[in-house]
């Protein structure tokens, strides 16, 4: 949670919540793309007979041919593309026309009638498509009956029955096949690779041949209509061993909107239209592929044109203010080469009846934010969000739990929500109804361990001073980085000392231990030191008194 906690004495009453340590993390965030392997892709091009004389001449004369473009792979030598004259006008529909030019010109096997069952290598024509009076025929490539993913002829027909053009891929790999997976644990584990826990219909599973390698190894091809991620996830499991061979979720999110938000907040400048990334290309709501927001109090904000503008006292100014916000926040962190929440993460405005406060809750894995009372409205401050968000950020890495870990989670939050406003004082529009500057500020002179509280928030006040400390002797680039990727050098159970050696070996990690004299420089000045250092300053302290014990003869 934010926390905001009976530190500010007798101007803050009860009515101020304070957070749960390690159930839910004030200020909140929610829910696309699972990291898949990639698909497998077809060889390029169209593999002909070497058994064809005729046909490779023809092709040969055609490249000599100033009206014929023709492209060969160079590598394999395989038809990439031909265009021009290829036959003379002929009679008959264009479906015939194509397939007698397969067969005929390109020596390729083309299943009479269409057969769906045909044996071995065959080219089934599936579909015609016509534009200003040219059909585009296609034919995909079988093996068995069974379709191989990735492999079909296109064949171009003008309207007088002359082929104009020809291109695809066609290869006649060999075939190897295995144990069979049955469709039912294929399913299961494509629904396991895009970590789905909930789904908007039912998975279904299609055999295909797929190009691995140079042969045609058998699959299931699997579509996962996810919610949780969303998505219509296409997955394909092997059936000889159920391995995933690759992925992609063909819904497409990638499209943007507008809206009016506080850049920062209220008091920071007036609204302004700014662009909303990432919406959901089949929703008029504002959800798309890492946020997606409710609001409370009511129906959520539509619009067909993806326009949302409102003034700051309508209910769905809110909304758009986390929407944006969320993003950025989210982008930021991808910056740092963190992806492990590029997923939709949900967020509710208007949360509570004047709640004040706002929290990221681990077991709904979502965010929440008050309307206030005593707090100025918790949804227009930017820092509020990047705070909440963090917290999810370290939830992914580490679930830091503990007295010291709680303490380290706030200062992670504080400390990523300063450096992406490059301002340390945290909470400044929301604590201005109670006349005072901030909430938190990093630029703090906190000494551990005489200033442990007992309180996350006011000792995450310590490690958040450390933090910003850090960024000041490094810079913000290299501090960033350092601070992030310590958290996956932590334990749950952790503690500021651990904190500490995390740093340590982050800097290795990722700057070759450029930097190890000068984070244990902030690290010791702030009365935090690695547990050997500790060791060894008690070590002296006994053998002192173990000398003092001895030049006076005390037993």
């Amino acid at each position: 949670m934010f926390g905001f906690t009976s530190r500010l004495g007798a101007v803050v009453t009860s009515g101020i919540i304070l957070l749960s340590t390690g159930v839910a993390h004030a200020m909140a965030p929610l829910a696309t793309n699972p990291a898949l392997p990639k698909m497998p892709v077809a060889a390029p091009g169209i593999e002909t007979p070497a058994d064809a004389p005729a046909l490779h001449g023809l092709l040969q004369k055609a490249n000599q041919d100033p009206n014929t473009y023709l492209r060969i792979d160079p590598a394999t030598g395989s038809l990439l593309n031909w265009m021009g004259k290829l036959s003379a006008p002929a009679a008959g529909s264009a479906e015939s026309v194509a397939t007698a030019f397969v067969a005929g010109q390109l020596k390729l096997p083309v299943a009479v009638g269409n057969s769906l069952t045909a044996q071995g290598h065959t080219l089934v024509q599936t579909k015609a498509l016509t534009t200003d009076g040219t059909t585009h025929v296609t034919f995909v490539h079988q093996y068995n009956g069974i379709p191989v993913r990735g492999e079909e002829v296109l064949v171009h027909v003008l309207a007088g029955g002359a082929v104009s053009s020809v291109n695809g891929n066609y290869h006649a790999a060999p075939a190897t096949t295995g144990a069979s997976l049955d469709s039912a644990t294929a399913i299961a584990r494509a629904t396991n690779a895009v970590g789905s826990t909930l789904l908007r219909g039912t998975p279904t599973a299609t055999t295909v041949w797929v190009p691995v390698n140079g042969q045609l190894v058998l699959a299931h091809d699997v579509m996962v209509p996810s919610e949780l991620p969303l998505g219509d996830f296409k997955v394909l499991v092997r059936d000889d061993n159920g391995t995933v061979l690759g992925g992609q979720n063909l819904i497409c999110t990638a499209t943007t909107g507008t809206g009016s938000v506080y850049e920062r907040h209220p008091l920071a400048g007036d609204p302004k239209n700014v662009t909303l990334p990432s919406l959901n290309r089949f929703s008029m709501s504002l959800a798309g592929s890492f946020a997606t927001i409710t609001n409370a109090k009511g129906t959520g904000a539509t619009s067909i044109s993806r326009k949302y503008t409102y003034a700051p006292d309508n209910t769905h100014f809110d909304e758009v203010m986390i929407y944006y916000h969320l993003n950025k926040v989210h982008d930021y962190f991808t910056t740092l080469g963190f992806h492990l929440r590029d997923k939709p993460m949900k967020a509710s405005v208007h949360y509570g009846t004047a709640y004040d406060n706002a929290f990221f809750s681990p077991s709904s894995d979502s965010l929440a934010f008050g309307d206030g009372s005593q707090l100025n409205d918790l949804s227009k401050e930017d820092t509020v969000a990047y705070h909440e968000y963090t917290h999810a950020v370290s939830q992914s890495i580490v679930s830091l739990d503990g007295e010291e870990g709680g303490g380290m989670n706030e200062g992670y939050s504080d400390y990523f929500a300063g450096t992406m406003t490059n301002d340390p004082a945290i909470g400044v529009y929301i604590m201005k109804k109670l006349n005072r500057p901030w909430l938190r500020n990093m630029t703090n002179t906190k000494h551990y361990p005489e200033d442990i509280a007992h309180e996350v928030h006011d000792d995450g006040e310590i490690w958040g001073g450390v933090c910003w400390d850090l960024r000041k002797a490094l810079g913000a680039q290299i501090a960033d980085v350092l601070i992030h990727k310590s958290r996956y050098h932590l334990g749950s159970n952790t503690n500021f000392v651990g904190g500490f050696e995390g740093a340590l070996a982050s800097d290795r990690e990722s700057f070759g231990g450029s930097h190890l004299d000068k984070i244990k420089e902030v690290f010791n000045h702030r009365g935090i030191k690695s547990a050997a250092a500790v060791a060894g300053s008690q070590l002296r302290v006994l053998n002192r008194m173990d000398s003092f014990n001895t030049l006076f003869g005390a037993q």
